[in-house]
């Protein structure tokens, strides 16, 4: 007798009487060779896909439940090397940031710095990448820039820094540079004060008016020789620059404050002064006697800013560029 096993897929049949005399049919058998039918099994086995044990609880079934495995695996070895980079940047960074930058700095903004330095910050070599790349921190709700260098400080630092502040936040009021012992790391703090600019040139509020006023008397004395309007500002008269279009605009990015407390004389020698070094890394001087009528002066427009106490007294106006007033 012969008992015939056949290993295939995936289903379980039965071998019919008609497939056994057709198999007899075909093979002529001699002999005592019989067939005799016999359950057939099939094992799926693919080659591409591992044997599961589907008793064992722990083995996830369902692709949600092996997708959710997969993303607990992924966080849990995030946290792991961001333990190991954590590990290694505090305890630097406790060691060589100067002691200024604990007392100075509010714990909330340290966490906030060292959440950026562990994207720059190789654990392995204990130092900062060589991308050189700087990271710039705008603090929500406050008005202060924080840059943070990885590449230590160096000369024009600082002033590459103030290049790209933004105007919209005011003018600047204080500057904390904290660097490194080591100099690998460079972390400055820039403060701005509320911008107060003056927005409104109407008859309402008549801030400036007494400024285009003045200046427009100026310029209706040129063509007369014994009232030039330079001898009267006591400085070179510039049409573009004390045209009525012209000052409006330039008070438009005033504080109103310095509009207001400013006697139309010395507002314009110092919009002269302004122009003079714009865009220059220089620095203009002017000076005149402080005596009480100069065209344009408190004096001779009805107000009592200031009293001459003595005959020698001067008036010094200093426009210097890149400089941040104290």
């Amino acid at each position: 007798q012969l008992r015939v096993n056949i290993m295939v897929r995936t289903w379980r049949i039965q071998i019919k009487e008609s497939l056994v005399r057709h198999l007899q049919q075909r093979c002529r058998p001699t002999g005592s060779l019989k067939l005799i039918p016999a359950r057939v099994s099939f094992i799926s086995t693919p080659p591409y896909r591992p044997y599961v044990d589907l008793k064992k609880s722990w083995v996830p079934r369902m692709d949600a439940a092996v997708e959710d495995v997969t993303i607990k695996a992924k966080i849990y070895e995030l946290l792991q090397f961001q333990n190991e980079v954590a590990g290694q940047l505090v305890p630097w960074f406790n060691s060589n940031m100067p002691a200024a930058y604990f007392t100075h700095v509010t714990q909330e903004i340290q966490h906030e710095i060292l959440r950026n330095l562990m994207a720059i910050f190789d654990h392995e070599k204990r130092k900062f990448k060589e991308s050189g790349d700087e990271l710039t921190l705008a603090m929500d709700g406050k008005r202060e820039m924080i840059f943070i260098n990885s590449a230590g400080s160096y000369v024009g630092l600082l002033l590459a820094q103030l290049t790209t502040l933004p105007r919209n936040l005011g003018p600047l009021n204080e500057l904390n540079v904290y660097t490194s012992l080591d100099g690998q790391l460079c972390v400055n703090r820039f403060f701005f004060d509320a911008p107060k600019i003056l927005q409104d040139m109407g008859d309402n509020t008549g801030i400036g008016e007494n400024i285009i006023r003045f200046a427009t008397e100026l310029e209706a004395q040129q063509g007369h020789s014994s009232n030039d309007p330079s001898s009267g500002l006591g400085c070179e008269w510039s049409k573009e620059l004390f045209s009525a279009a012209s000052l409006k605009d330039y008070m438009q990015r005033c504080p109103g404050s310095y509009v207001k407390n400013s006697s139309p004389r010395s507002f314009l020698q110092q919009r002269h002064l302004f122009e003079s070094v714009k865009g220059t890394e220089g620095t203009a001087v002017m000076f005149e006697p402080a005596t009480e009528g100069l065209p344009g002066s408190w004096s001779t427009e009805g107000y009592n800013h200031y009293h001459i106490a003595e005959q020698n007294s001067f008036w010094l106006k200093v426009a210097t560029s890149n400089a941040i007033p104290q």
